[in-house]
């Protein structure tokens, strides 16, 4: 690497390894891969060494230095960068993601709002458009770049010269017009948010500004908040799978707290630094309130993914709910959002998920609107898994309580999430596996026992509505690996199996005393480790499909040529290569779909 202190500017020779960043195994999550091409990023760069060549003489990124080394000595520096150079990286993960729960992380994205409070200033400083526009530019080139604040200063430099150059074009027409254009160059550009958000409610606000005036301030701040709710709940729900119902009430707070109070602010304090203890008051604020507000779960409405399909009616009839401003096509808004909360409970049949944890199993099994985790996954170094793939990948399908959350056994890439999961997300029943416990286990139950959940060991059966999933219990082992719980149903005379991280001595025992043949859907054991899945086993129970979760690259070698040698007879799919599995069954047949 480099000893050199870097700035921005300076012009470097890198020594590195480029790579094609990794697409998302795990279906409707936020895709990396994607929206870095919407930035028109195509490669990671893992640098080796870097030499600085030279330092810049550009007037703009010398200026933006200078910006940057005034707000590093400030104490409220994250929101300077978020407000006057539009980066969020200071901002600690638990304030953002309040801001997002509470649905007003849009005013803290450079957009229109903070280019009208600029214009307000330089209108009153100078009286030529020509220089205000300069200004307005100069400070987009500063900022980093964002596809809404490029949005606002387009517009703005259009309604400026419109009349003038006599073009016979209505605001919203140059505005689709512009977003047409934009993703023509890149298409991508559809996985940028900002580009989403700032484009369908910009242009819906222009399209029926008209409706939108109120008999005062208060009723027309509300109908506008109402309004750009609407808008952007779509696209909200497909991003964190619930909906705060509260948000156009919220708005109808922080959004003169924050353009009337806590901008000014920003800009007044960056110049005058003295003035800078009220600007942490106001952060004080903001950040008690929105949290506390967060914490209010009751709050939050669980909605599943929504299809494009479902998308395009929403929007089409938000559209002609404007245009003839009709109680009636309201009403059908409604039905929709009602139908789509409903929707997972209307859904029959079985949908198994096999998500890609990496190197560990996680197993989400929906059976008739009954939802069952098998285990939680769980990678040394990443405490993430939670966060980043259990709940978005619970929520997203809807699922507002698992059922059960069984656990194979205590190997720490089983259940190591054990915890975090529960204290995160509600769960009724908790089933571990036989044998003693160890720390993890030991750990989980001390966390069951505080959210007074009920937990079983040793269950030979549990029965949901008119399946059963049994517990194919052999004996006590003097290892964790063979003591894992080993589940077993038909549904409609398709046959599942799984078989946790149980090795040769359990397999064999398991065929001897139970009668499996002819498996449809079996879930290999211990990754495909050369110690599980031996050929007299396979060649007994026939899977017609083999499914693996195994990490791409892991460090076992997971799964083994002899281990895939031996499923060679069935259809095998992997999340290192396919990414997370979906197999959907009910009594006409069944389909399976990866991610990848």
């Amino acid at each position: 690497m480099t000893d050199e202190k870097l700035l921005i500017g300076d012009q470097l020779k890198v020594n590195c390894l480029l790579k094609t960043p990794q697409k998302q195994t795990n279906f409707y999550l936020f895709d990396y891969q994607k929206y870095l091409l919407s930035k028109k990023i195509k490669k990671i760069c893992y640098p080796d060494k870097i030499t600085k060549i030279k330092t810049t003489n550009n007037i703009l990124l010398l200026s933006k230095r200078f910006i940057i080394k005034q707000i590093e000595k400030r104490k409220n520096k994250a929101y300077y960068k978020m407000f006057l150079l539009g980066s969020k990286e200071d901002i600690e993960e638990k304030i953002k993601t309040s801001f997002v729960q509470n649905g007003i992380s849009h005013l803290f994205a450079l957009s229109g709002m903070h280019l009208s409070f600029l214009i307000m200033i330089l209108t009153r400083i100078f009286k030529k458009n020509k220089t205000i526009i300069a200004f307005l530019i100069i400070y987009f080139l500063l900022s980093n770049f964002s596809y809404s604040l490029l949005r606002s200063l387009v517009l703005y430099i259009f309604i400026t010269y419109k009349n003038k150059l006599n073009i016979p074009l209505k605001n919203y027409q140059f505005l689709f017009i512009m977003a047409l254009i934009i993703w023509l160059d890149n298409p991508y550009c559809i996985y940028d948010l900002g580009f989403d958000f700032s484009f369908i409610i910009t242009f819906f606000l222009l399209r029926f500004s008209k409706i939108l005036k109120g008999k005062n301030i208060i009723s027309t701040t509300l109908k506008i908040s109402i309004f750009c709710f609407l808008i952007g709940l779509p696209l909200s729900i497909n991003i964190n799978f619930s909906i705060n119902f509260l948000t156009p009430i919220l708005n109808m707070f922080f959004v003169p707290f924050i353009t009337y109070l806590f901008l000014p602010t920003i800009f007044i304090t960056f110049f005058i630094p003295y003035l800078e203890p009220i600007l942490t008051l106001l952060v004080n604020i903001l950040e008690v309130m929105t949290i506390k507000i967060s914490t209010l779960k009751s709050l939050n409405l669980t909605f599943c993914h929504i299809s494009m399909v479902v998308l395009v009616i929403y929007y089409g009839l938000l559209y002609l709910f404007f245009k003839y401003y009709t109680k009636k096509k309201i009403i059908l808004l409604i039905i929709i959002l009602i139908i789509h909360y409903m929707y997972p409970s209307f859904k029959k049949g079985i949908y198994l998920d096999v998500l890609d944890v990496g190197q560990g199993d996680s197993l989400l099994l929906s059976l008739d609107n009954n939802y069952i985790l098998i285990d939680t996954g769980g990678m040394y170094g990443n405490d993430n898994i939670t966060k980043n793939i259990l709940l978005p990948s619970l929520k997203s399908r809807g699922i507002k309580k698992l059922d059960y959350l069984i656990i194979s056994h205590g190997d720490y890439d089983h259940m190591k999430e054990a915890v975090n999961l529960v204290n995160e997300f509600k769960v009724d029943k908790v089933i571990l596996n036989r044998g003693s416990y160890n720390k993890l286990e030991q750990d989980l139950i001390k966390t069951l026992n505080i959210k007074k959940i009920k937990f079983y060991q040793n269950l030979k059966k549990i029965s949901i509505g008119k399946n059963q999933l049994q517990f194919l219990n052999t004996k006590l082992y003097d290892n964790e690996n063979d003591n894992s719980n080993v589940i077993y149903f038909n549904y409609h005379n398709y046959k599942f199996l799984f078989m946790g991280d149980a090795e040769y001595d359990r397999e064999m025992d398991i065929i001897s005393k139970y009668k499996l043949s002819n498996i449809d859907f079996l879930k290999v054991g211990h990754h495909g480790s050369d110690t599980s899945s031996n050929i007299e086993f396979i060649n007994t129970i026939n899977p017609k499909y083999s499914l693996l979760s195994v990490g791409k690259n892991n460090r076992y070698g997971h799964p083994k040529k002899e281990t895939l040698k031996n499923l060679s007879k069935s259809k095998i799919y992997r999340t290192d290569k396919n990414g997370s599995i979906e197999i959907s069954v009910n009594k006409y047949g069944y389909k399976i779909k990866t991610c990848l």
